[in-house]
Parts: structure tokens; sequence; C-alpha cells
């Protein structure tokens, strides 16, 4: 079964004073099935460049960072249906010379409360396009479960950083 994904999920660039500017990502693949019962889902994040400075002029549409981050996952035929992150994978791309990536790590999970109570969560440091199975095994079902990976990647931009938290959720 197909799962009806939200076209657009929120990114977070948060700067060292606090302040969080919102970032809209898009899914840019309907649920891709990969085999039977297995599907893929990416969404790609474009950071603007004004995100990172007062004096970027207003009309400046271009960007300074394009990242992806796709999940693979598996679903059953039960009822409620139940879901398994199996893998989890993404890159990014620096279209702007004043911006660096210092760190980035990468948190993903399938936990849940049905049908038994399951915690599986992993947080990992990673470089660009990293490829991660998952290596999980207890599917967990809706509407008390969570299914997802969120990438934070550390950016330098002059003297400032921040941090730039992509989400990738399919329940949860």
């Amino acid at each position: 079964e197909v799962v009806s994904l939200a076209k657009t999920m929120t990114a977070y660039l948060e700067n060292e004073e606090g302040t969080i500017i919102l970032i809209e990502g898009t899914l840019i693949n309907t649920p891709l099935a990969l085999a039977d019962g297995e599907y893929s889902a990416t969404y790609e994040y474009l950071v603007p460049r004004a995100s990172f400075t007062s004096e970027a002029n207003d009309y400046d549409s271009s960007y300074s960072v394009q990242s992806f981050l796709t999940i693979k996952y598996s679903t059953n035929s039960n009822t409620p249906t139940e879901y398994l992150l199996t893998g989890v994978s993404g890159y990014w791309k620096l279209l702007d010379t004043d911006v660096s990536v210092t760190k980035a790590s990468l948190t993903y999970g399938c936990s849940g409360t049905f049908p038994v109570p399951v915690t599986q969560n992993k947080t990992v440091a990673v470089s660009n396009n990293f490829n991660y199975s998952t290596g999980f095994s207890k599917y967990v079902a809706d509407p008390y479960a969570a299914v997802g990976a969120n990438l934070t990647l550390g950016l330098k931009h002059g003297t400032s950083t921040w941090n730039f938290k992509l989400v990738n959720n399919i329940v949860g």
C-alpha cells in the first residue's frame, strides 16, 4: 500500500542567537515502489542565500545549500498498516562559496506502541552522500508511532554558524 505523503516538510535553520527560519522541503518523488511492499521517499530542501545575511538583496533568488534526504521503508498488509524504516540516504550541494558544512549528523528511528512497544533509534555522524541500512526489524503502526529521519547540518557563513535540521517523517 502506497502511503500518501505530505507534499512538503518543514526544516529549521537556526542561528547562534536562536532565531529560526523555516525552510520548506518538497517531496520530489511520489513514494517510489522499489519492490513488493518497499518504498522510498525523497524531500529536497533549498536554503535561500538571503537566509544568511541581512545584506542580501531581497530579490536575490539564488540558493546557498541544496540538500536531499531519502528514507526507504516497508509496509505490510496488516490493519492498521504497519511500517518498517529500512534505509536512509542523503547528500548536499553547496551552491555558495561563502557557506561550508562543519558537521553533519543523522538521527533515524522507527518506534511506536503498537502492535508492541518498540524503540529503534540511532544517531550517527555522517559525511556527504551517506547511505545507511537501518537493520531495524520491528514494524510499528499509526497513530502512536514515529518513522523517519532528521539530518542536521552545521553550516558556517562568514563568522556566523547555523544549524540546519532537515526532516523526513512518513509517520509521526
